[in-house]
This record gives structure tokens, C-alpha cells and sequence, in this order.
């Protein structure tokens, strides 16, 4: 393998380094796509719950705070 290249570039393999980027690409968009259907499905039920109120809210200021949190933690 040449040093400094990408592996697929290195043996000659371009279309097969393509495909496995692509195949990786389209698994995460899906991945993203399903978590943000359940999160929006998630909060439509909540807001119809009566114990769902204030909860969206709060969850959002809890998940806002430790997303800050951990990036401090991995900076720091």
C-alpha cells in the first residue's frame, strides 16, 4: 500500500471505496431519519398526555444543558 493514500485509492479499488462510503452515508441518513420520526411521534404523545404538560419543555433545557456539558467535558 502506498503510504499516505486511502486504502482503496492504494489498491485501485476507487469504485468499491464509493460503495462503501455510500452504503455508510445511507445507513446514517436512515438512522437519523428514524430517531427524528420517533422524537416527533414521542412528543405528539406526550403533549396529549396530562403528564406531559411541562415536560417537552423541561426535557428540552435537560437535554440543551447536558449536550453543553459534555462538549466541555471532551474540550477540556
Amino acid at each position: 500500500m502506498v503510504k499516505d493514500r486511502p486504502a482503496a485509492i492504494a489498491l485501485q479499488q476507487i469504485t468499491y471505496g464509493v460503495v462503501l462510503l455510500s452504503g455508510v452515508s445511507l445507513g446514517l441518513a436512515s438512522v437519523l431519519t428514524n430517531l427524528r420520526v420517533a422524537d416527533v411521534y414521542g412528543q405528539q404523545q406526550l403533549e396529549k398526555s396530562s403528564l406531559g404538560a411541562g415536560v417537552t419543555q423541561r426535557m428540552s433545557v435537560v437535554s440543551a444543558t447536558t449536550t453543553v456539558c459534555i462538549g466541555l467535558g471532551l474540550t477540556t
